[in-house]
């Protein structure tokens, strides 16, 4: 938790009582944890009070092993079905090991796959089996050459709060980085970043508490850039 003294952050406690102090803090939990980690004499102040009424949304994650490879892609994307994402972690790894990204990565003997499938809320009612079957099934309608392959284990993995819902008016209750505390930054992909609750938004908004923490400490380095660089056809499109 984070201890404050005369409304100024003075340090963190940790779980096992010890404490560690500093000038300048920045808080990077998921939202639903931000109002735990504050002192009960702290003020509610309307932005943290705001973070209750962001919903979340599930994201899953089903893994296949084949005895056989399914297809060469390294990824796909799957329109009007269950599976959302395909991610072939077997021709991955394989791309690591052979560039040495990784150097611990080995090649794989048959195929590993993983599809995410987001905003995952219905399959809380379906049974883990009846999921793997499922996109087992779907990824076989796709690729029918792979019917001869061999499901050797499947498994589902949800995270049940992975990303706030991007409902109507969800950015009014995204805070600033800024917190109500002069010390203290919020960091995360529900803060106000203009982009949705992706990694990519979390990334942004580190950047954003740590250009505000260099701003306290009287330097000016600026470092989001105001503007992303965009394809030519997208520039046509949207102007």
């Amino acid at each position: 938790s984070l201890v404050v003294n005369r409304g100024r952050v003075t340090g963190v406690e940790l779980r096992d009582g010890s404490h560690v102090n500093g000038d300048e803090f920045v808080l990077a939990v998921p939202h639903y944890l931000v109002r735990a980690m504050l002192p009960t004499d702290v003020p509610q102040h309307p932005d943290v009070v705001a973070l209750d009424r962001l919903e979340n949304a599930p994201i899953a994650s089903v893994h296949l092993w084949y005895d056989q490879p399914l297809t060469a892609l390294p990824h796909a994307t799957f329109v009007d079905r269950l599976s959302q994402w395909m991610f072939n972690r077997t021709v991955l790894s394989d791309r690591m090991a052979t560039s040495g990204t990784n150097l611990n990565a080995e090649k794989e003997t048959g195929c590993r796959l993983q599809v995410v499938i987001s905003a995952a809320h219905d399959l809380s009612a379906m049974p883990e089996q009846e999921v793997v079957a499922k996109v087992d099934s779907e990824l076989r309608e796709v690729w029918p050459t792979s019917h001869a392959a061999r499901l050797l284990h499947g498994r589902l993995i949800t995270e049940h709060r992975a990303v706030f819902s991007p409902l109507p008016g969800v950015d009014k209750l995204r805070p600033v980085q800024q917190s109500p505390i002069s010390n203290l930054q919020f960091a995360g992909d529900w803060t106000r970043t203009g982009w949705p609750a992706t990694m990519e938004s979390a990334v942004r908004s580190g950047y954003l508490a740590a250009g505000n923490v260099l701003r306290r400490i009287g330097e000016r380095e600026t470092l989001v850039p105001s503007e992303l660089p965009s394809a030519r056809l997208y520039r046509l499109l949207f102007a």
